[in-house]
């Protein structure tokens, strides 16, 4: 039954989002909850009376019935734990805004709010939605049976006792079925479920993200991710854990090596053209990185550049890419690093237009901090045939050491450069994508 309740509450709750909130209490509607497995039944009478062997079909277990009649609402509920084929049974109740007040009444077993007091009937009000579920394991319901209530929204007894916020539902296996205002669904002692905000915080993260002066967005699924140690794997299973060393969530399948997952940091696609009448290095494209992104000891990025270039008849100039890092967009002033400069071997003595050039370049963080370094290496690609069509060269880096420092704590830009050995005003360059992704 645990594990039923808590998948039900978990699917309410993504369902529903915020409208457990009390403020929205008049926009649960049927529409609202079906899918992911909660059945919802709009209930237009003002009586209902689920019958055991219906469960077996699941016409009544574990749906949610939704009452909107303005009258009185009678539900009676058949003996808890009387059903042969299982003594489980689970039902949600709820009624929009302006319903009558439902009145649950079991067969010969009690009703009460979990950790509230057991007695003959339970009173649901409008607008209010309640889980209701079998308990025939606590002593004093032996006998006759019990059904426990859980509260999903709203402020008042209902859920444990008065919340100051309708954070409601919290249920820890060191303390049986007890709720705890103000914290969410626990299945256990590491999962939060926060049933009115629509997030999920992993390893009892909830309480420490907020004192940390986290805040949540506004989103419709948010998971928060204590950092910590792996887990063991076994054979069979998948896992995905954060880690504290690396500060990357990581995945292991089937008890093989622990990888993390790549993702793309930054992406620009605005072609950026160049064609002054110097050597000197020329702006191509150019990325934000945000504070801390290369902060990170091993932090592996993938960068690549696709470029065009054309020159005049007869120019055999050689050309040169780079790719900086610097704290001021455009790397003109304040630190500037060069990550790698390539330089390619001289272009046909003929006319080109539009031939292609290629840089991929590795970089990993090789100290953090404010005077970080990093080891980085690539190769351009580049056509320098007089035919587009000939087969490209390919020319590597010459690093032997790390880059100068930088200060990774604080925003960072790369900017790819571009430069031609002998001067025409016939020279041009234009890049046309830049991506930078992060490996680890």
């Amino acid at each position: 039954m645990r594990k039923r309740l808590a998948v039900f509450l978990f699917t309410l709750a993504a369902l529903l989002g915020s409208s457990f909130d009390a403020a929205a209490q008049s926009r649960i509607t049927p529409n609202q909850l079906p899918g992911m497995g909660v059945q919802v039944d709009a209930v237009t009478g003002t009586s209902l009376t689920p019958a055991c062997g219906n469960v077996t079909s699941n016409t009544d277990g574990v749906h949610f019935k939704l009452f909107s009649n303005a009258g009185a609402i009678a539900v009676t509920l058949f003996k808890a734990g009387s059903c042969s084929w299982s003594p489980n049974f689970a039902i949600g109740l709820g009624s929009t805004s302006g319903a009558g007040t439902i009145t649950v009444t079991p067969t010969t077993s009690t009703i009460g709010v979990v950790g509230g007091t057991q007695g003959a009937t339970l009173t649901i009000t409008a607008g209010q939605v309640y889980f209701i579920y079998t308990d025939i394991s606590t002593a004093s319901c032996a006998t006759n049976g019990c059904y426990d209530a859980v509260q999903l929204n709203g402020s008042g007894s209902g859920g444990g006792g008065t919340c100051a916020t309708q954070y409601y539902i919290f249920f820890n296996s060191s303390t049986a079925n007890t709720p705890i205002c103000n914290v969410g669904l626990k299945t256990d002692s590491a999962f939060d479920f926060l049933i009115s905000g629509n997030y999920v915080s992993e390893n009892g993260g909830y309480a420490a993200y907020i004192a940390g002066g986290g805040t949540f967005g506004t989103s419709g699924w948010q998971e928060l991710c204590a950092e910590g140690t792996a887990p063991t794997f076994i054979t069979g299973w998948d896992a995905l854990w954060c880690d504290s060393t690396t500060h990357t969530l990581r995945v292991n399948e089937n008890n093989t090596d622990s990888m993390t997952f790549t993702k793309t940091l930054n992406v620009n696609v605005t072609p950026v053209t160049v064609n002054a009448n110097v050597t000197t290095d020329q702006n191509l494209m150019a990325l934000q990185l945000h504070a801390n992104d290369l902060n990170i000891v091993g932090r592996t990025i993938r960068i690549y550049a696709a470029s065009v270039y054309s020159t005049p008849a007869a120019s055999t100039a050689q050309m040169t890419l780079k790719a900086k890092i610097c704290t001021v967009s455009g790397c003109g002033s304040g630190t500037v690093i060069t990550l790698a400069s390539i330089q390619s071997g001289a272009l046909p003595a003929t006319a080109v237009t539009n031939n292609a050039i290629d840089l991929s370049l590795y970089s990993t963080t090789q100290t953090a901090g404010s005077s970080a370094t990093f080891e980085a290496h690539g190769s351009m690609l580049i056509d320098i045939a007089a035919a587009i069509s000939a087969a490209d060269s390919t020319y590597a880096d010459q690093n032997t050491a790390v880059s100068s420092a930088i200060d990774t704590t604080g925003t960072l830009y790369l900017q790819i450069t571009g430069a031609f050995s002998a001067a025409s005003a016939s020279n041009s360059m234009t890049e046309r994508q830049l991506t930078v992704e992060v490996l680890n």
